[in-house]
Order: C-alpha cells, then structure tokens, then sequence
C-alpha cells in the first residue's frame, strides 16, 4: 500500500484530477457561452429603449403593448392597431395571427409604464435562446468546446440584431423555445412536448415549421416514431389554426393577413405568379446574403433544409417585400431553422471527413466552417449599413435628452382614459387605452399628438393632413407646440395657430431629402426630425443644398431656412436664395457671416413672377461648417 501511494498510482486521486478537470473545462465553457449572451442582453436591451425614447418605435410596438395591456385587464387581445395599415380598427388579434402564448405574456404589461418590459423581454429571450442552440450542437457534434463559439457565432448575426432592434414580436420567443425543442429531442427527454408545444403557439405557422423539423431531426436522431407523432400532431394544430380558429376571430370570418398571399390572380396569371416567385433577382440575392451567414452549411445537408425552405417558401409567397427578403422581424422565424440545418450540415461534413480523411486534423474541418461563418457574418455587417441607419434612424442618447419635454408633455397634457389620433412614432408612447388610431388615418378622436415631421410616405399626405387639423375650419385647437417638434390638439379647446405657424409646421422641405453636391446627412439631437445635412471645409465646394423645382404661386413668400452655421467673421461667407425658372432668376438673397449660437432660422422674403420651378438653395463662399435642418415656406 505505501508503495503504491509513493509511486501516485491511486486510483482515486487519478478519478478525482480527471473529474476536476472535467468540472473545470464545463465551467469555462459555460462562461464562455454566458459572455455573449449578457452583452447580447445589455446592448440590445439598451438600443431598443434609446430607439424607442427617441420617437423612432412604430406600429407593431404600440400594438401589442396595447393588446397585452387589455389582456393583463382581462379584456382579451384586441387592439385598434395593426402592423397593416389597412387593419386600423378595433379587432381580437388572433384575427391576424394565432398567438396563445401572448397570454403567457401580458404580466409584462404591468412590469412596467409603458413597453419597456417588452423590449428588455426581447432583447433577453434571444440572448437567452443560445444556451440551448450551444449545447444541443455541442451534443449533435460530439465537440465539447464546440459549445462557447456556436453561441457567439449565433448572436453574431447581424439580422438578429436588427430583428430585436425593430419594436416587438411575439416570434422573439420563437428561437429559445425552438431550441429547447431540439435538446430535449436528442436527450430524449418528455420535455421535448412542452417545448414544442410553446413553439407551436407563438404563430400560425410555427407549427408548420415544427412538422417538418420534428420528421427529419427525430430521423436523424433515431427517434422515428417520436418525431412522426410530433409532427402529425403539429400539422392537426396548423390546419386547425389557419382553417377554423383564425376565421373565428376575424370580422371577415377569413384569415385579415390573407390578401398578402400571393395568387395567380394578383400576379396577372400562372406565367406572372412564377415569374414573380420563382424569378424575382431580389428574393434569390436576399437568400444567398442569409446563406452567407451560415457559411453556407446549410446546403450540406439537404433533408435538414427542408424546415428552413418551408419557411423561406412561405415568406416568398407573401406580397410584401420585407417578407421576401427576410427582413425587420422575419429572421427570427427562419434563422433558427437555418442554423439547425447549417449544425446538421457542418455534422455531415466531418462523418465524410472520417470516412475519407481519418487521419486529418481534428480541427481543421471545424475551423474551416468556422471561417466560412465568420466571412459571412462579416460580409453581412459590412454590408448592412443602409439596414442599420434604416432601424436607428436619428436615435441616439442626445436625442433622447432633447426630447425629454416632449415625452413628458404626452404624459402630462393627454389623458389616460382618451381617445387619441398619434403620428406612427408616437404609437407606443400612448398605446395603453381603449382606443388609439395611427394618424393620418383616422382624425376624429378627442385628443391627436402629432409630430412636426414624419417617417410616412410620402410625406405630403402627412403635411396636408395635419394641415387640416391645424386650419380654421378645423374643429381642433392647439394645447401646445413643444419644442417645435411636437403638437397636442383636443376637440373643442385650445388655442388656433397663427396662418404663418400652420406654414411654417406644414409647408416644408427636410434638407436632408433635397438634391446636394457636397455634404452628408448625419444624426442632429437639436434637428426637428434627428437628421441634418452637414457640411464641413473638407467637403467639396459647390451647393451644399439645391431643389426641389416646385411650383408655387406668384407672388411674395417667405421663406425660412433652419440652419447653423460656423465661418469667418469678418466677410459674408454664406449664401442662402430662392430661385425660381431653373434657377434663371433669383428671387431672394440673404449673405450671412460669422457664426451662429446653434440652430437659428433665417427668413428671406421671395418675390415669385412666374413661380415655376423653384429651388432654395445654399452656397459656401469660404471654408466652415454648416448643418441645414429644413426650411419651411409661407405666404
């Protein structure tokens, strides 16, 4: 006995250093699975309240915080908004999509003032969806430390990002529960039930998907018999779903989202309805970019595509372009099935790497893969920038500062208990009431808060709309203007604008969408809409803003240029006009030097002959810095 402890040959120590090790190795790579998944959460959790706070949330938001606002009061879910304009009237959301599991979610409704419960829900839920997509690939793989990087090359995907960025959707759960659905499967443990069941009730056509995943992973998994009762049991929930439940809950006793499918009929024939989705360029570049991020994998094992395809092909048959390009919130339905396929996919490569190439580096089919993702991935960031500005917008910290006193005049000035009319960015900030309407489709409510620019197009309907509200006639007057950016108007009360002020909110020009040959457009905090055209002594010389050759009536106007501005004190280095003929004749003239305290607004007053084809225009004479806001126009 002593010598053998003299020569270290216990047994049980040995057992003991191999299971320590064994216990270390799981932990570091639970940490390492933990890293992303936390700063996944703190990041996204904080884009979307710096997003939402800068009036850059929409519809979708404002629509389910109020819906799962009235369930939380017992009232069911049913809302007066909907992310298709033509739904804009009080109706149960299951009219649109069957969704059970909002049910499991309207407590979040009271955890918080407003959705920002939602958003940090969403942001955590797919965070929180890769400790179960690492482990069950750690398992598919048989690769332990394969786990830690599935989970950072998941949350690494771009359009994930986006997908949280863009307000709230119940399929934010789709990835998590999905997922658990898979490891439950491969452990074969009865837990797979529940977890399907959840993912079957975030959507109608969850269950589709989950058909078919259930078919080919308990194939692969040697779980035949499991899997084809799954899915016929998923298939029996999806018909019973589409066909019955949703009619049931529609004002048209038929699905409210079933015009977006695409028919032979809307498409001008059998010939057109191909043509349109079998041959569109858009759809087909839009899947290679998704494939890209997955490396490609996918496509290397084909029976484990077929979850994704069905998911791609219903997305393809929608009329809306968002839909067939997988954009805003669709990621979230086919990147889980696209990453269960591309873990199946790289699986099959390195059982050919076996039986061809044994003797082949261990890592070196892995790391390849691996470098195909991370290509991707990367490509899918660096070209994605367009998407980016599309979802922040003018969003920014700054931003949300400035516009403190308009989030709390909306508190302040407008009812709980009211009826309301809101432009799209002001939806979720007033979503918590019986009845709130998406101005300008509807103008009738006792209460409308109004912003002073807009993200709907084209924005001439927006500005003629408030124009209305905002005229004599009108039977709304104004409680206030806060900041020159936001209008509350009540029915029956408040004080009537001035004609040159209902001008100066709906006679206007966003520098930033005239015609430019120098300068760019960049985030402004202090700018009405966020956004300005900057321009600095390294831009090139010429106009900085020119356009747009609109008619105008003959005749003296005044013209009001919202700008900043920073040159040489000593001469007039700053040249605002109006032009009207092709700019053959100026109209009016203003020359400005030094500097100004910020944003301030220059008027010039226009004498029009003929009115035809008007620009306002503004040149640089020597080297400094300009930001042009908007300009407005009045008679």
């Amino acid at each position: 006995m002593t010598n053998l402890q003299m020569s270290g040959s216990n047994p049980d120590s040995t057992t003991n250093a191999a299971g320590d090790k064994s216990s270390i190795s799981r932990a570091k790579t639970h940490i390492f699975i933990l890293i992303p998944v936390c700063l996944f959460a703190v990041i996204l959790s904080a884009l979307s309240l710096v997003r939402h706070y800068s009036f850059e949330s929409f519809e979708d938001l404002a629509m389910f915080d109020q819906m799962l606002w009235n369930a939380w009061h017992g009232r069911g879910l049913v809302t007066t908004l909907s992310g298709n304009y033509l739904l804009m009237f009080k109706h149960h959301f299951f009219g649109e999509h069957f969704s059970p599991v909002l049910y499991l979610l309207a407590p979040l409704s009271g955890l918080s003032r407003g959705p920002e419960a939602l958003l940090f829900f969403q942001a955590l839920a797919v965070a929180l969806s890769a400790i179960p997509a690492a482990l069950w690939a750690r398992a598919r793989l048989g690769a332990p430390r394969a786990a830690g990087w599935v989970a950072w090359l998941w949350l690494a995907l771009p359009s994930l990002w986006l997908a949280v960025l863009y307000d709230f959707h119940m399929e934010s759960l789709g990835p998590a529960l999905f997922f658990m659905f898979l490891l439950a499967l491969h452990r074969r443990s009865p837990w797979a039930w529940l977890w399907a069941a959840l993912f079957a009730a975030t959507k109608e056509d969850a269950p589709l998907y989950l058909a078919f995943t259930a078919i080919i992973a308990g194939w692969l998994s040697g779980r035949k018999r499991t899997g084809m009762i799954l899915a016929l049991a998923a298939l029996c929930y999806f018909l019973l779903a589409w066909f019955w439940l949703i009619p049931a809950f529609s004002p048209t006793d038929r699905p409210l989202l079933a015009g977006r499918l695409l028919t032979p009929a809307l498409c001008g024939g059998l010939n057109g309805w191909i043509e349109t989705v079998f041959f569109d360029p858009a759809r087909w570049s839009a899947l290679l970019k998704h494939l890209a991020g997955f490396g490609f994998l996918p496509l290397f094992c084909w029976p484990a595509l077929v979850p994704a395809g069905a998911a791609m092909g219903v997305m393809w048959l929608s009329g809306a372009r968002v839909q067939n390009e997988i954009l805003l919130h669709y990621p979230l339905s086919v990147y889980p099935l696209l990453f269960y396929a591309a873990i199946e996919g790289l699986r099959a490569i390195l059982n050919w790497q076996q039986g061809r190439w044994p003797r082949a580096p261990r890592l070196l089919v892995p790391g390849m893969a691996a470098g195909l993702c991370l290509v991707g991935v990367s490509f899918q960031w660096l070209s994605g920038e367009n998407a980016w500005q599309a979802a922040m917008r003018a969003a920014s910290w700054e931003r949300v500062v400035s516009l403190d006193s308009a989030r709390s005049a909306l508190r302040a000035q407008v009812p709980p208990d009211a009826g309301v009319g809101a432009s799209q960015n002001l939806l979720a900030h007033l979503a918590r009431r019986a009845s709130i309407a998406w101005f300008p489709s509807q103008a009738d409510a006792d209460f409308l808060a109004l912003l002073a620019y807009s993200h709907t197009a084209p924005d001439h309907f927006y500005f003629s709309r408030l124009r209305s509200v905002l005229n004599e006639a009108s039977a709304y007057g104004c409680l206030s203007l806060v900041d020159g950016r936001l209008l509350i108007l009540q029915k029956g009360a408040g004080d009537r604008l001035a004609p040159a002020q209902v001008d100066g909110l709906t006679l206007v020009h966003e520098s930033e969408s005239l015609a430019h040959q120098s300068g760019r457009g960049v985030k402004d905090a202090d700018a009405i809409n966020g956004v300005a055209w900057f321009w600095t002594p390294d831009d090139r010389p010429g106009y900085i803003q020119y356009g747009p050759y609109q008619d105008l009536a003959p005749g003296r106007w005044r013209v009001t240029f919202r700008l900043s501005f920073s040159g040489p004190a000593d001469k007039e280095w700053l040249l605002l006009d109006v032009a009207e003929n092709d700019g053959s004749r100026t109209c009016g003239l203003a020359r400005l030097k030094g500097a100004s305290r910020g944003y301030t607004n220059v008027t010039l007053s226009a004498d029009m002959a003929s009115g035809q084809k008007v620009e306002f225009r503004c040149m640089t004479e020597a080297p400094g810095t300009v930001r042009l806001d908007r300009l407005s126009i009045s008679e």
